[in-house]
């Protein structure tokens, strides 16, 4: 655990953006870590009442090994206690806490994060956005999608990120509506989403933006069409097989034996 020193004490700097960043990266390594190791069995709570302690006090690093420091927080999964972190004054606080309560996948913290949608803090609206979706709550739905016509790119992104996972298939129609955004990101996270939500009427949607001036969205899209599962899809992405990104030929490729083995089914 040791190795996290050095990013932790990023978390001093006077940047909201690369705190926010910083702290969602150390959040997931310490469970990826321990998850490697097999040594040590932190709760999301645990994990996040740490960071949260050193976003306010980061000389505590310096006190003690963080192996230490991280047994000395309350070891079992503390939904209420989290819920409480989001009236914290600190933008990031709120953020991280928004993340590991969807995490926790309770649904007890859904209503509390459609209250963060109304955040200052573009960050924790993303993150509320995108834990609503990993909540698969449809209480959440209507909401978001309103949140998703009129909030900033990083918000939209994550919104999209969580409709995705969401299963939802109410949102399928929006979706399409909006894959003309001017945003190639806020474009990928909405193709990604139509692929994984699997409705076919996002066949000829996508199908349409293959000719898409992004290599990336068009990567992106070969993908989305081989999810969809529908063999219609094959032509087109025969043509694709001829696009001047390497990638791009690469996933048409793949999607194209996938949906013949669907179809051979």
């Amino acid at each position: 655990m040791e190795d996290f020193r050095t990013f932790l004490k990023g978390l001093e700097s006077l940047d909201e953006q690369s705190r926010y960043f910083d702290i969602l990266f150390i959040y997931n390594m310490i469970k990826v870590k321990q998850f490697v190791e097999k040594k040590t069995n932190y709760t999301k709570t645990q994990i996040t009442t740490f960071l949260i302690a050193c976003l306010k006090n980061p000389e505590i690093l310096t006190q003690k090994r963080i192996i230490e420091l991280l047994d000395e927080f309350e070891s079992s999964e503390n939904i209420k206690l989290l819920i409480s972190y989001l009236k914290d004054s600190n933008a990031v606080v709120r953020a991280i806490t928004a993340y590991a309560l969807s995490d926790l996948g309770d649904i007890r913290a859904v209503e509390p994060l459609m209250e963060c949608l109304n955040d200052a803090s573009e960050y924790v609206r993303a993150e509320a956005g995108y834990g609503l979706g990993r909540l698969r709550d449809s209480r959440a739905v209507d909401t978001l999608l309103r949140q998703f016509k009129n909030d900033t790119i990083l918000v939209q992104q994550s919104i999209a990120k969580g409709f995705g996972l969401m299963g939802n298939l109410e949102v399928v129609e929006p979706l399409i509506h909006s894959l003309n955004s001017i945003d190639v990101g806020v474009r990928i996270c909405i193709i990604d989403a139509l692929g994984m939500l699997g409705d076919v009427r996002a066949l000829e949607p996508l199908i349409a933006c293959l000719k898409d001036n992004d290599q990336k969205v068009r990567f992106i899209i070969a993908h989305a069409l081989g999810k969809l599962g529908d063999p219609r899809a094959i032509e087109p992405l025969r043509a694709c097989l001829e696009d001047n990104s390497k990638a791009v030929q690469r996933a048409a490729s793949k999607s194209i034996e996938l949906l013949k083995q669907k179809d051979l089914q």
